[in-house]
C-alpha cells in the first residue's frame, strides 16, 4: 500500500507561471509499507484568479488525465494531481535543470554541435513516444522541454496548448497563441491540428537549438508572422547549424502536410547523423553538467526503438479510474487502484 502526501507547507521556490497556472518546487512524502521518502516535486497550482473559470479546471484536470498514462524518459513523470477541492494542483517530476530554452540562452556558444544534436534527438524521442500513443502536443517548443536531474531533455506541458478555432486573426493576438511554433494548416479559419503539425513545431525547436534559444522573428507582430508562416517564409538556420540539419528541416517546413517526415524518421536521422562526424561529447564533457544538481547519465542505446515496425498507434483509451481511500492525520488521500502507477491526492487546505 502506497500513501502519498502534498501538504501546502511542503510548497517552496517559484519555477515558472503560465495562462492558468504557478508552478512551484515542493517535496513529496511517499510512505510505502512504511518507509517514507521524500522526494522533490514540480507542483502546478491553478492561479487564484482562474480558479473559478471553467476553462482553467477543465484544462488543469485534463493535462493531469493525460499525463496520468504517459511512461516514457524523455517525457516528464506524472506523480499525482488534486482536484476535489481548490486549488486544482498537479503533480510531476522536478527538472532542477529548468527549460531547453534558458540552458541554450545561458551556455550559448559553449554547447558543443554534437550536444545540441542529443538535445533534438531526446526532444524527437519524447515525441515519437506521445504521438504512438495518440497524443498531439501543440505547443511544443524549446521552453516547455525540460533538463532532468540525469541531464535529459523531457517534454513537458503537453495537452495544455489545444486552441479554439481562430475565426479572426484578430485571436491570434488576443490569446497568447504560440504563433511563431505554429504550422501554417493551423493558423487558418477552421484548424488543422495533427502529429504533423507536431513535427513543423519540431522544426521551429531545431531553430532555437542553434540559435542559442533565440526564437525566430523577436521583433515581428503575430499577424505578419502567421503571414510569414501561411506563405511558408520561413527564417534561415543559425549559420552553425550543420548541413544534415538543415536538409532535414528543410522536408518539415513545407506546405504539403503528408510529405513532412513523422518522428520516427527524424529520430533515425538523428541518430544517423551520431554514427558520423557529429557524435555527442563524453558525458563528462557535456554542458549541462554545468547546471546545479545536474549529473548528465550515459547516453542510451536506441537502435532497438529504431527498429520498431509499428509507427502509428491507436490513440490510447483514457480507463476508468478507481481509487481507494482512507484517512490519515484527519485528510482523505485517495489514490488509484495498485496496478496503476498514477494516484491522486487532495489537496490539504490552507490554515
Amino acid at each position: 500500500m502506497i500513501n502519498c502526501v502534498l501538504s501546502n507547507k511542503d510548497l517552496q521556490l517559484p519555477l515558472g507561471s503560465g495562462n492558468f497556472a504557478d508552478v512551484y518546487l515542493g517535496t513529496f512524502t511517499c510512505d510505502k509499507d512504511g518507509n517514507k521518502q521524500v522526494v522533490p516535486v514540480a507542483v502546478k497550482i491553478i492561479k487564484p484568479e482562474k480558479g473559478g473559470r471553467r476553462e482553467a479546471k477543465q484544462s488543469m484536470i485534463r493535462e493531469g488525465k493525460i499525463m496520468s498514462f504517459y511512461n516514457h524518459e524523455n517525457v516528464v513523470q506524472f506523480y499525482g494531481v488534486a482536484c476535489d477541492r481548490p486549488p486544482i494542483a498537479i503533480v510531476m517530476e522536478y527538472c532542477p535543470g529548468g527549460s531547453l530554452e534558458n540552458h541554450l540562452k545561458k551556455q550559448k556558444e559553449n554547447i558543443v554541435i554534437g550536444e545540441r544534436i542529443e538535445y533534438c534527438l531526446e526532444a524527437a524521442l519524447g515525441m515519437r513516444y506521445l504521438h504512438m500513443q495518440g497524443c498531439l502536443h501543440r505547443d511544443l517548443a524549446a521552453r516547455n522541454c525540460l533538463i532532468s536531474m540525469a541531464g535529459l531533455v523531457k517534454i513537458s506541458d503537453f495537452g495544455l496548448s489545444k486552441t479554439d478555432t481562430l475565426d479572426r486573426e484578430n485571436d491570434i493576438e488576443m490569446n497568447g497563441i504560440p504563433v511563431r511554433w505554429m504550422a501554417p494548416e493551423t493558423l487558418v479559419r477552421n484548424p488543422q491540428f495533427s502529429k504533423k503539425s507536431d513535427v513543423w513545431s519540431f522544426g521551429v525547436l531545431l531553430y532555437e537549438i542553434f540559435n542559442l534559444g533565440m526564437k525566430p522573428w523577436p521583433n515581428d507582430e503575430n499577424r505578419k508572422i502567421a503571414t510569414n508562416i501561411r506563405h511558408i517564409r520561413m527564417p534561415q538556420m543559425p549559420s552553425i547549424t550543420p548541413p544534415s540539419i538543415k536538409a532535414l528541416v528543410s522536408t518539415i517546413w513545407i506546405k504539403n502536410v503528408d510529405n513532412r517526415p513523422n518522428f520516427k524518421i527524424i529520430c533515425k536521422k538523428l541518430h544517423d547523423m551520431q554514427k558520423g562526424d557529429l557524435k555527442p561529447p563524453p558525458v563528462a564533457e557535456c554542458a549541462v553538467n554545468r547546471i546545479p544538481n545536474v549529473k548528465r547519465m550515459e547516453y542510451i542505446k536506441i537502435e532497438h526503438i529504431l527498429d520498431e515496425t509499428i509507427e502509428e498507434a491507436e490513440p490510447v483509451e483514457t480507463p476508468t479510474i478507481t481509487t481507494d481511500e482512507t484517512t490519515e492525520g484527519g485528510r482523505r488521500v485517495r489514490r488509484r487502484s495498485v496496478d496503476t502507477k498514477s494516484f491522486f491526492v487532495n489537496p490539504i487546505q490552507h490554515h
